[in-house]
């Protein structure tokens, strides 16, 4: 239970929707938190544990962001804003303060007017709303390590006033702000489209800044730690995180000519799947047509015709990964057009492929093991394989035996979730399943007694209430 002086006892009392964010971060913690049923008790217990948590605004609530340090130089935006209201915001707005100082207004709105998120007018002031998040008071700010704080100003969210209609005339959004706004994605779908990108051949910034581009508009801005995490994956890049942040901040609101539908075109040219992400997006069938000549057939077609007789075997090695990743007719096609240029045999081919198969599964079997580990095991941190060579996992209580088999059907279970993600190359599931679960091991493995099984115990355990002692003979004293 909250303490009756807890900060989100706000929100709860006024069934605002709440999410749970990871600790010190704004990053929601669970997947498809837009559509989360309100579980308070869950709330609780996360924030007590040390979680941050969020307030997932409706289509009713608006919330004016103030971050001082976006203002422009020599530009105070919120004076600006309310001198054109007419009253101060921490006057008549229920008001948290950031971490960073700055200012979140609670305003409410009609739940059928759209309105702008940002204007030049008023520089560095966000007006969030329906599908937005934004820190609860209480949470923890992951920079400055400041608590999120309500403003005693004496009003109180069951009091939270109508956004002026002057203010929704300026920010209301004409017909073509509302299609652009339309197309905007999640957070955790930018970073789905992404995943089915291969950073290696976006080295070059006359590639790699496109996408970026459009994965600013697509997110409205928010996407740089998805958009980061995809980037940092190539080791040539790995230690630019900062000069990508600043690349990223330096497109502001800069009209671009890379938008999101930039993104669906670049992923369907590898072969992705964008389906799950705009399923009622009417875009989508022009978008597959203006792409059609991309199609990971036509990738492996194109690459293989661009084969010579003094390609290196990277480029050919490369054509065929392509053709196993195409249709029939595609794939026959490329292979066919490689065995002419390089004058392999198919025999040779097969020799070839079958070897790229089997690194394939060595990589798949890789990939899952990590991801098992990860998704499933809190990163391994409750999975060990003691020097017995038995595997335990910690119930977060206690440390009990399991099987090998039990671990190969949680790694079945991630392969399932990956498999929703990957374009799949035909590789048996009892193999790479198999393979996992021996990098598991390998990976989760000690020379150690880490449980102390055969060595002697410790002589003190610790309890919610306080400790047992034991001595020699086992006696336990409180």
């Amino acid at each position: 239970m909250l303490n009756a002086d807890n900060p989100l006892n706000k929100y709860i009392y006024n069934n605002k929707n709440l999410i749970v964010l990871n600790k010190k971060s704004k990053q929601p913690f669970y997947k498809g938190w837009q559509n989360n049923k309100i579980n308070y008790l869950d709330i609780e217990n996360k924030y007590n544990a040390g979680y941050n948590i969020g307030f997932l605004l409706s289509e009713k609530d608006l919330i004016l962001d103030v971050d001082f340090r976006n203002f422009p130089k020599g530009k105070n935006s919120l004076q600006e804003l309310e001198q054109f209201l007419g009253f101060k915001l921490t006057e008549k707005c229920p008001t948290v303060i950031t971490g960073a100082d700055g200012y979140h207004f609670y305003m409410k709105k009609s739940p059928d007017i759209r309105l702008q998120e940002t204007i030049e007018q008023f520089a560095g002031i966000e007006f969030k709303s329906k599908g937005r998040q934004v820190v609860c008071a209480g949470s923890i700010h992951p920079v400055t390590d400041k608590k999120y704080r309500w403003l005693t100003n004496n009003v109180s969210l069951s009091n939270t006033p109508e956004v002026p209609e002057k203010l929704v005339e300026l920010l209301k959004m004409n017909e073509q702000d509302i299609q652009q706004n339309a197309e905007m994605i999640r957070l955790d779908q930018l970073a789905d489209l992404l995943s089915q990108l291969p950073i290696e051949d976006f080295s070059s910034n006359d590639l790699w800044f496109p996408i970026m581009c459009a994965s600013h508009h697509a997110t409205n801005g928010e996407g740089i730690d998805e958009f980061l995490n995809w980037s940092l994956k190539d080791p040539k890049y790995a230690n630019c995180e900062h000069e990508i942040r600043q690349r990223w901040k330096s497109l502001g609101g800069k009209k671009l000519n890379y938008t999101v539908r930039t993104l669906y075109k670049t992923v369907l040219t590898y072969g992705g799947d964008v389906n799950r992400i705009i399923h009622d997006f009417d875009g989508l069938e022009d978008i597959e047509n203006d792409s059609n000549e991309k199609s990971s057939g036509c990738i492996a077609v194109k690459l293989s015709n661009a084969l010579t007789e003094n390609s290196p075997n990277s480029d050919i090695i490369k054509a065929l990964k392509a053709s196993l990743q195409a249709d029939a007719i595609s794939m026959i096609k490329a292979q066919k057009t490689i065995m002419q240029v390089t004058k392999l045999s198919k025999s040779d081919l097969n020799k070839i492929i079958a070897d790229i198969k089997e690194k394939l599964i060595d990589d798949m079997g890789r990939k899952l093991a990590e991801n098992t580990l990860k998704n499933q095991f809190h990163s391994s941190k409750y999975l060990i394989m003691n020097d017995n060579a038995q595997f335990w996992l910690y119930t977060g209580t206690h440390w009990k035996p399991i099987i090998k088999d039990y671990v190969g059907k949680i790694a079945t279970v991630e392969l399932d979730n990956m498999r929703k993600q990957e374009i799949e190359i035909e590789i048996k599931e009892n193999t790479v399943v198999s393979d996992a679960v021996s990098i598991i091991a390998r990976l989760t493995s000690s020379c150690n007694d880490r449980l102390r099984l055969r060595e002697k115990r410790y002589p003190v355990i610790n309890c919610l209430n306080g400790e047992l002692w034991l001595d020699r003979i086992s006696e336990a004293k409180v």
